[in-house]
C-alpha cells in the first residue's frame, strides 16, 4: 500500500493507538496487529508490518515498507526507539499530522465556493454569444466541453506536479520549483519561513528523542521540501561537529532569521535547545499560516472579479445588450 493512499488524519488516529497501546506495554507486533483489524486504509499494511515485526524486522523498516510510516515517521521512530522515548515521539507523531489534516480540510473548504463559481463561469461566459445568435446551441454546447476539459486537464497537471515533487523531492524539476518558488515576492518569503519552521521542529522532535545536534540536523534536513533551503541547511551538520555554536552553525546557512536566531541563541545557553526549536517553530508556523489564512481570503475575491470582467467582455463582444 502506497504511503499517500492514507490520509493525515487516519494517520494522526492510529498515531495517537500506538502511543496509547505502547505506554500500556502493548508489544509492536502485537499494536500493529490491533490496528490491522481497523477498517481504515492502512489496516492492511499493519497486518503486512504486524508479520515483518512478529518475524524480527526492525519496527521503523516494517513500518516505512508496509506504507504506515512516511520517510520522517521512519526516521523518528527508529530514533525514538533508540532512546526509549517511543511515546512521545508516537504522541508528536499524531500532532503532525493532526495539524495538517487540519489545515488541509480548511484549505478543501475555502476552496469550494471559488471551484463552484469558476465553474459555473464555464457555462455563462459563451453564454450571451448563444444569446445573440453569433453561435449556435451546438457551438455553445462544443466551448463550454472545452473549457470544462481545458479545467480538468490543468487541475490533474498541478496535482500531478504536486505528486512528483513529493515522491522526487531532489529531482531537477524540484530544484528548479524550488528556485522559483523562494524568488516569488511576498509567496518566497512565506515559502522560507515554513520551510525553516518545519525544519527546527524536526530538530526538536529528535533532540527530544535523544539524538545528537549535529545527526538530528542532518535528519531533519532530509524532511525539507525546498531543495533549495535544504543545500542551504546542509553544511549546518558538519559545522556542529566541527564544534561551533547552534546558532553559529545555523547563521551560516544564512536562510534563518535573525529573531529565530536570537532565540535559538537563548535556548542554547539555557540548556533548553529542544524546547525552544518547538516553540519557534510554532510561532513561525503561526505567521506562516496566518499569510496563508489572507491569501485564501483575498484570491477568491480576485478570482470573482476575473470571472466577472471575463463575462461582461463577452456580453459586451457579442452585442447580446444591443439585440
Amino acid at each position: 500500500m502506497a504511503p499517500t493512499a492514507i490520509s493525515s488524519a487516519e494517520r494522526s488516529r492510529y498515531f495517537h493507538e500506538l502511543a496509547a497501546m505502547a505506554d500500556a506495554g502493548v508489544d509492536h507486533a502485537r499494536a500493529f496487529k490491533t490496528l490491522g483489524q481497523s477498517r481504515g486504509r492502512a489496516a492492511r499494511g499493519f497486518r503486512q508490518a504486524a508479520n515483518a515485526v512478529a518475524h524480527g524486522r526492525d519496527l521503523a523498516e516494517a513500518g516505512a515498507a508496509a506504507g504506515v510510516f512516511t520517510a520522517l515517521d521512519a526516521r523518528l521512530v527508529a530514533s525514538a526507539s533508540r532512546a526509549g522515548t517511543l511515546v512521545a515521539a508516537y504522541h508528536r507523531l499524531a500532532e503532525w499530522h493532526g495539524a495538517f489534516a487540519v489545515r488541509a480540510a480548511r484549505l478543501k473548504a475555502q476552496c469550494v465556493l471559488p471551484a463552484f463559481v469558476f465553474s459555473l463561469a464555464l457555462f455563462l461566459v459563451p453564454l450571451p454569444g448563444l444569446a445573440s445568435g453569433q453561435i449556435s446551441l451546438g457551438d455553445y454546447v462544443g466551448n463550454v466541453l472545452t473549457l470544462l476539459i481545458i479545467a480538468v486537464v490543468s487541475v490533474v497537471l498541478v496535482l500531478a506536479t504536486l505528486r512528483h515533487l513529493e515522491r522526487a523531492p531532489r529531482s531537477a524539476f524540484a530544484v528548479a520549483i524550488s528556485r522559483v518558488t523562494l524568488m516569488l515576492p511576498l509567496l518566497g518569503p512565506n515559502n522560507r519561513r515554513r520551510n525553516v519552521a518545519r525544519f527546527l521542529d524536526a530538530c526538536s522532535v529528535y533532540l527530544e528523542a535523544g539524538m545528537p545536534a549535529a545527526e538530528a540536523v542532518r535528519e531533519a534536513v532530509l524532511g525539507v521540501r525546498n531543495q533549495r533551503i535544504a543545500a542551504a541547511l546542509r553544511p549546518v551538520s558538519k559545522t556542529l561537529v566541527a564544534g561551533r555554536s547552534v546558532v553559529e552553525a545555523f547563521a551560516i546557512s544564512e536562510v534563518v532569521g535573525p529573531d529565530v536566531l536570537g532565540a535559538l541563541k537563548a535556548g542554547e545557553s539555557a540548556g533548553r535547545l529542544d524546547d525552544v526549536m518547538r516553540r519557534t517553530s510554532f510561532t513561525e508556523l503561526q505567521e506562516a499560516f496566518a499569510f496563508d489564512d489572507q491569501v485564501a481570503a483575498w484570491a477568491p475575491k480576485l478570482l470573482y472579479l476575473i470571472v466577472l470582467g471575463w463575462i461582461a467582455r463577452n456580453v459586451l463582444g457579442s452585442g447580446a445588450l444591443a439585440s
